[in-house]
């Protein structure tokens, strides 16, 4: 798996009425809500919202990740954004980050900088700089796009597919407005 390189720059924020978070929090066969810590690693384990500097998951999942390095291992979340996010064997409905790395996994819409996809499955895939891997999406937009993958709609496709629906939709109203000028008369 290709690892995106852990940088550090500002913490998460939090809000005046959250305690100050913990250095370390651990989670092992648990069920949390909120969990703001500076590193955090669950195993086994489920949360609402972690925030977080380092956040390792490993058969876990949860709904909401903020955090700066976020690595996940059979895992799974509704919302991902970091500043670099590893995962393998995992999937997100929404991940948002300045790099990706995602070896096996899946992701829904995936917004990123700099993206790595190996083997993976996506919908809609948004990036700077986009390399794959044997991996297949539904729209597949970016700058610099590298490697072997299978798209429903390309860059290309997608503005033939905007421009088809417009001029489709402009001649449906065109029509309409001509026989409702008929039946008026």
């Amino acid at each position: 798996m290709t690892q995106i390189g852990k940088k550090r720059t500002n913490k998460p924020q939090t809000s005046p009425a959250e305690d100050v978070p913990r250095e370390v929090r651990v989670l092992t066969n648990e069920m949390a809500g909120e969990i703001n810590a500076h590193i955090v690693r669950m195993v086994q384990s489920g949360a609402e919202t972690i925030t977080g500097d380092e956040i390792t998951m490993q058969q876990s999942g949860a709904e909401a990740i903020h955090g700066q390095q976020v690595d996940m291992r059979m895992s799974a979340a509704q919302l991902i954004e970091g500043q670099a996010v590893n995962m393998s064997q995992s999937g997100s409905l929404a991940l948002r980050a300045d790099a990706v790395a995602i070896d096996r996994g899946g992701a829904g819409v995936l917004t990123a900088q700099e993206a790595k996809l190996n083997n993976s499955l996506t919908f809609a895939v948004l990036g700077r700089r986009v390399e794959v891997t044997r991996g297949n999406s539904i729209l597949l937009l970016g700058q610099k796009i590298q490697g072997d993958v299978e798209t429903v709609l390309d860059q290309r496709s997608a503005l033939l597919l905007g421009l088809g629906m417009g001029i489709g939709l402009g001649l449906l109203s065109l029509i309409k407005a001509l026989l409702f000028k008929r039946t008026r008369e």
